[in-house]
């Protein structure tokens, strides 16, 4: 079975941003969001919703025989996820990733999309509605920024001059380690996952943890940032496996070195808890 070209997906990606999301930011009537459950802040609306089911089309077109794993669908049926273990092709969706932004009318949401071939993640894309670009990856093929003009350019994690973690911005979605964050010069946290996977691509966020794992939010970002340079492995040093239910604690960073660094703190953080 032949992979799928990547700008198609762009393609899909760029007509459910602009036939179902955007025509919708900033004009949601109160019926048209609605709660998942929880605390009442997981949210979710109808370009979600309609948003996956056109992706979902589209995608396993692109690969006849393939499954889908979508947000919504699994919010919807549980044991939906259950078929990640199963089968060989798998597309994960996250329709909108950032959906309390959305609502909010903030424009830090995006679109996800990734690939699992057996398990493994093996393309990633990261669409911004608001921009229209979009960042993808294929598995041994570095990362690659789409922009709205479609002039496409490679993506590297740019160097740090030091492992001075006092220099640098953290994203800390972790409570085990929440002690860490005064070690940060700053810590940002944007409320959207594939924002802080892009914005630690593009070097202005030095590092990130995360405690829960839903492959939605992680499988694209986590290629994405490991193909542009990036360190990113759960808190036991093991590689994100998407496929693996219940997994908890991911961390990223800019380069190995600082990896290191903040993972042996933070286990001495979870540790204490």
């Amino acid at each position: 079975m032949v992979a799928p070209k990547p700008e198609r997906i762009v393609a899909a990606l760029k007509q459910a941003a602009n036939d179902i999301i955007m025509p919708r930011f900033r004009k949601l009537a109160d019926t048209d969001v609605r709660s998942k459950g929880g605390n009442g802040n997981n949210l979710v609306t109808i370009a979600d919703e309609e948003c996956e089911r056109l992706l979902s089309r589209i995608l396993t077109d692109e690969i006849p025989g393939s499954h889908v794993v979508g947000e919504e669908a699994v919010a919807s049926n549980p044991r939906s996820i259950e078929s990640l273990g199963r089968e060989d092709w798998i597309w994960i969706i996250d329709p909108i990733d950032g959906t309390a932004n959305f609502v909010a009318g903030t424009s830090i949401f995006c679109a996800m999309v990734a690939l699992l071939h057996r398990g493994e993640t093996v393309m990633a894309w990261i669409h911004r509605p608001v921009d229209g670009d979009t960042l993808m990856s294929e598995k041994g093929a570095g990362a690659v920024l789409l922009d709205f003009a479609e002039r496409t350019r490679s993506v590297k994690v740019p160097p740090l001059d030091s492992d001075d973690l006092s220099t640098m911005v953290a994203a800390i979605y972790n409570k085990d380690i929440a002690a860490l964050k005064g070690k940060f010069a700053r810590v940002s946290r944007s409320g959207c996952a594939g924002n802080d996977y892009w914005t630690a691509t593009e070097g202005h966020l030095q590092a990130f943890a995360f405690r829960r794992l839903q492959p939605w939010d992680h499988a694209p970002g986590d290629l994405i940032f490991r193909e542009a340079g990036g360190c990113v492995r759960m808190l036991s040093g093991a590689r994100y496996e998407p496929s693996k239910p219940n997994q908890v604690g991911i961390l990223g960073a800019q380069s190995e070195g600082v990896w290191r660094k903040i993972a042996g703190m933070a286990r001495i953080a979870v540790a204490a808890v």
